[in-house]
């Protein structure tokens, strides 16, 4: 079961991700800021400027997320099944980068996300792989 992960760095739009506490169930193309567009809350939270929005009635606060010498890419996974010896199917994944998804931002309902949130932790997972692999 071979995969390939395609990035091209050349023709790849930068795009603002962002990580969202509820699931949409939609799979094709939409434009978002026809009624998603967070704005900057004046006020600040532990000494960070944090991110407004409403999304369906729903308040959310976001907190930016920086990574350190990263990169963040929005990826399409395909799979396709080819035959193989002896009437085996083999089945090929590739991941395609379609955008850099810079910057990205973690919201949460009515609060501000915990620093502890899985999503915030994203940078401290980066130095435990580097640890492992020897790449610091």
């Amino acid at each position: 079961m071979p995969s390939k992960l395609l990035i091209s760095e050349g023709d790849i739009p930068t795009l603002q991700a962002n990580i969202m506490p509820f699931s949409l169930r939609h799979n094709g193309e939409i434009d978002t800021r026809q009624f998603f567009a967070p704005t900057r809350r004046s006020e600040t939270y532990m000494n960070e400027d944090v991110l407004t929005c409403h999304f369906r009635g729903l308040k959310l606060v976001g907190r930016p997320l920086e990574f350190e010498n990263r990169t963040a890419y929005v990826i399409n996974r395909s799979e396709s099944v080819s035959q193989g010896e002896n009437d085996c199917s083999n089945t090929s994944k590739l991941y395609v980068a379609v955008a850099k998804a810079k910057p990205i931002t973690i919201f949460a309902h009515d609060t501000v996300p915990s620093s502890h949130d899985k999503w915030c932790l994203i940078n401290e997972w980066n130095t435990i792989a580097n640890i492992i692999h020897g790449e610091r």
